[in-house]
């Protein structure tokens, strides 16, 4: 994923739509084939992961995976990746992912409640929006 995204075409359509779904269309980009080819690419992706759960899991269960989402979109957010689109990366979101694994791991050494700890990481989570926001206004402002 990161090579295409760095070193193609499509990556660098990917990006565009992200960022300004109006202005990639207005330079040329077929902005209904790169959203649709996302789409089925996180399919196809979420049906592997499924398919591994259910091994890993030996049973199929429609909230088998609600514990991860936090937990995705945390590492995803932390990594720096721009809720606004147009910014972010899969080596982003592996050290953002990295630096989660370490604190759920020192909240586990320190034997912290369960409820404790979704509550540290929802804070962490809180204060990298609040932080992807207040960036974002930083650079609206420095183009105008």
């Amino acid at each position: 994923g990161h090579i295409v995204l760095t070193y193609t075409r499509f990556g660098r359509y990917v990006y565009m739509v992200g960022g300004n779904r109006e202005a990639a269309e207005y330079s040329g980009v077929n902005v209904k084939l790169v959203l649709g080819a996302v789409m089925v690419i996180s399919a196809v992706c979420s049906g592997v992961a499924g398919m591994i759960g259910v091994a890993h899991f030996g049973s199929a269960q429609q909230n088998e995976f609600d514990g991860y989402l936090l937990d995705a979109i945390a590492a995803v957010v932390v990594g720096g990746t721009s809720l606004f689109g147009g910014r972010g990366g899969i080596g982003n979101t592996i050290i953002g992912l990295c630096i989660l694994g370490v604190l759920n791991n020192g909240l586990d050494h320190v034997q912290i409640d369960s409820f404790l700890k979704i509550l540290i990481r929802g804070i962490i989570l809180l204060v990298a929006l609040i932080i992807n926001v207040y960036v974002q206004n930083l650079r609206d402002r420095q183009r105008i």
